[in-house]
């Protein structure tokens, strides 16, 4: 074997040794590729919930009952579609609005009785006022056309 063969076979096995050396490093890439992918669908998953903002338009006072009824538009700034909205409103210091109306309604329904109506499910959710609004679009109705 010459010189010329040595040198040859040499450079033939570092070649070698660099193509190893690429296809490892290619793999570390495509590791770490997969690891952040799945990092950003964890993020985009946890963000696909609706942005949905609800604004006050007026205030009415409402003689037969007693109530003062509010007048909201509502708008869903997210990419994504909202499903079964339902509205909750605090005044100051008092209680949730939807808590004392189900209370009241309960009581209706019971008259005189006392204690728990049987087979009578308590639903802890707000009541649903609008079952679905595309991405970008705004409402000021109910489900039922009320304002």
């Amino acid at each position: 074997m010459d010189k010329k063969d040595t040198y040859t076979i040499r450079f033939a096995g570092i070649i070698m040794l660099c193509n190893i050396f690429f296809v490892l490093f290619n793999l570390c890439i495509l590791y770490s590729n997969n690891k952040v992918n799945e990092r950003s669908e964890q993020l985009f998953v946890g963000q696909n919930r609706p942005l949905v903002e609800v604004v006050p338009l007026a205030v009415k006072c409402d003689d037969k009952n007693g109530q003062v009824a509010t007048y909201f538009s509502v708008l869903n700034y997210s990419g994504f579609a909202a499903y079964n909205i339902g509205i909750d409103l605090k005044y100051g210091g008092c209680g949730w609005i939807g808590l004392w109306r189900r209370a009241r309604e309960e009581k209706e329904e019971k008259g005189s009785a006392k204690g728990v109506i049987s087979n009578n499910p308590y639903y802890t959710r707000n009541k649903i006022l609008i079952r679905y609004l595309k991405s970008g679009k705004t409402t000021s109705k109910d489900n039922k056309g009320h304002p």
